[in-house]
């Protein structure tokens, strides 16, 4: 089976990093291809197959965790976090590999929970790998 290795590289801007990675090291470059075998195919495809079309979470993940923030968040008062507190959150998640800074209209996502750039206001809220915390 052949793919263009620059479909490969525009696909992976929507999956989990180190995609593009992975499908190259299962196959062989000819030329601007790569060519698959059909068990590499099948093994990538059921590999990935459980990512959602963007490399997010799965969609029900995604919602039960947006529900618990807001639950949080309206718990809170809706009271958000300084300036200051947001601009090192989004500091932090500007230089981490899941955040795409360029999705969702500008306002970014992360890859890894699916949250957008809304989240680093809430107090309640924290970054799943621990790059930054809640504040009490």
């Amino acid at each position: 089976m052949k793919f263009k290795i620059a479909d490969i590289a525009k696909a992976a801007e929507r999956k989990p990093v180190g995609y593009y990675q992975d499908v190259m090291a299962h196959g062989k470059v000819e030329g601007e291809y790569l060519v698959l075998s059909v068990d590499n195919f099948k093994k990538l495809r059921l590999k990935y197959r459980g990512e959602s079309v963007m490399g997010l979470p799965p969609i029900m993940t995604q919602a039960k965790t947006l529900s618990k923030a807001m639950v949080d968040f309206a718990g809170s008062g809706f009271k958000k976090v300084s300036r200051e507190v947001f601009d090192k959150r989004m500091n932090e998640c500007n230089k981490c590999e899941f955040w795409r800074k360029d999705a969702l209209a500008g306002m970014g996502r992360c890859m890894k929970c699916g949250c957008s750039g809304a989240k680093q206001w809430m107090p309640t809220q924290q970054c799943p790998i621990g790059r930054w915390g809640k504040e009490a």
